[in-house]
């Protein structure tokens, strides 16, 4: 069964080049229209906000817990997207080492009986969102914080949101890698 899917998330984008499932050029591409795709979507938000209600508002730029620390906001960010990282890779991946070219606007995944993949995948990234909420302010995607700090003006500790992320999948891509590549070598 094929399907037919976009990347939102650039640390998404940046794990499926690590594993060879698209170039990095094309992660380079994705994460650019990404970037702006997050700052679209909140000036849109700021738009419609602003005609209902003058009020001033934050338009879902994260922002930590006030009770946690950097550190622990960055780990969250971290283990969180690394969970949430392996289960979309786990499901998602090619066996085959074709490379996307970056000219192409969709990614091609296989995986029989994979129905219920995508439900695995919402569900892995609830549960993640829900504790990551309650520590960082819950971004595990660069471009979904990114565009509303633009149009909010929202800075205070963003660079948690880049860097948790990026980790988070690059490890869960890394791993995801050593285990197949293990599993290769029993198999042999």
């Amino acid at each position: 069964m094929k399907y037919k899917v976009g990347h939102f998330n650039p640390a998404t984008s940046l794990a499926c080049a690590f594993l060879g499932q698209i170039e990095y050029n094309t992660a380079m591409y994705y994460s650019l229209v990404q970037l702006v795709g997050g700052i679209t979507g909140s000036l849109i938000l700021w738009m419609s906000w602003f005609a209902i209600s003058p009020v001033p508002t934050l338009l879902g730029a994260n922002l930590p817990n006030p009770d946690t620390r950097w550190w622990e906001g960055l780990f969250v960010e971290i283990v969180m997207s690394f969970s949430f990282h392996w289960v979309l890779l786990k499901l998602y991946t090619r066996e085959k080492e074709e490379k996307v070219p970056y000219h192409s606007a969709r990614i091609l995944l296989y995986d029989e009986g994979s129905e219920s993949n995508a439900f695995f995948a919402g569900t892995a990234l609830l549960i993640s969102n829900i504790i990551c909420i309650a520590v960082s302010g819950g971004s595990m995607n660069p471009a979904r914080s990114f565009g509303p700090a633009v149009v909010a003006g929202v800075w205070k500790y963003h660079w948690m949101y880049w860097l948790g992320p990026y980790f988070g999948a690059l490890f869960a891509a890394y791993y995801l890698q050593l285990v197949k590549e293990k599993k290769k070598e029993e198999d042999d």
